[in-house]
């Protein structure tokens, strides 16, 4: 902003003198007067007056054009950085996810390993990095699909459960989470494109 007010003020005081000095020239030179019998007199003074008066607006003109051009840039480049940020953010926030999701899923044959259910929590600690770039809303419906996943995995892992019973009475539940998690991702990225 600073840039444009040191434009706009060279730009005005470019622009007084030259008005002062063609001001000056027909005053004081022969040609007083447009009733004056000398046009040629006149019409080299004003041509030349005219003529610095339009190279100094296409110069003003130009800088300012090039300043607006540069902030555009800009812009976009940073508009571009927060987009690919937000798409990696949240595509890493998903992947944690759906990755948690059918490993448990495994549990409706009866089959719990807490092996892949450690991985899938190192996984999603590793996507709380990105969560700085995805939107409140997405971010609280992350926490709530890993706060109820990591409770099956808890009730799952307990010496004597029944996996299959614990995802029968839960699929619903955290499959639903897992949705309502890919719909505000989903219009995450969609509003940033």
């Amino acid at each position: 902003m600073t840039g444009r007010i040191w434009v706009a003020i060279v730009s005005w005081a470019a622009t007084s003198l030259a008005v002062v000095g063609v001001a000056y020239n027909l005053t004081t030179t022969e040609v007083n007067s447009v009733t004056s019998t000398d046009w040629k007199a006149f019409a080299i003074i004003a041509g030349v007056g005219v003529t610095l008066l339009t190279s100094i607006f296409g110069a003003i003109f130009s800088l300012l054009s090039q300043v607006q051009q540069q902030d555009a840039s800009h812009s976009i480049e940073l508009l571009k950085h927060q987009v690919s940020a937000l798409r990696q953010a949240t595509d890493a926030v998903y992947a944690a996810a759906s990755s948690y999701y059918h490993t448990l899923a495994q549990m409706e044959t009866g089959k719990f390993d807490q092996a892949q259910v450690d991985d899938c929590e190192k996984i999603c600690i590793q996507a709380t990095g990105y969560l700085k770039d995805v939107p409140e809303e997405a971010k609280e419906k992350w926490y709530e699909f890993w706060t109820r996943a990591r409770q099956v995995s808890e009730d799952a892992g307990q010496d004597g459960a029944d996996p299959k019973a614990i995802w029968t009475a839960e699929a619903k539940n955290i499959g639903s989470a897992l949705k309502d998690l890919e719909t505000h991702i989903r219009r995450a990225q969609n509003a940033s494109a």
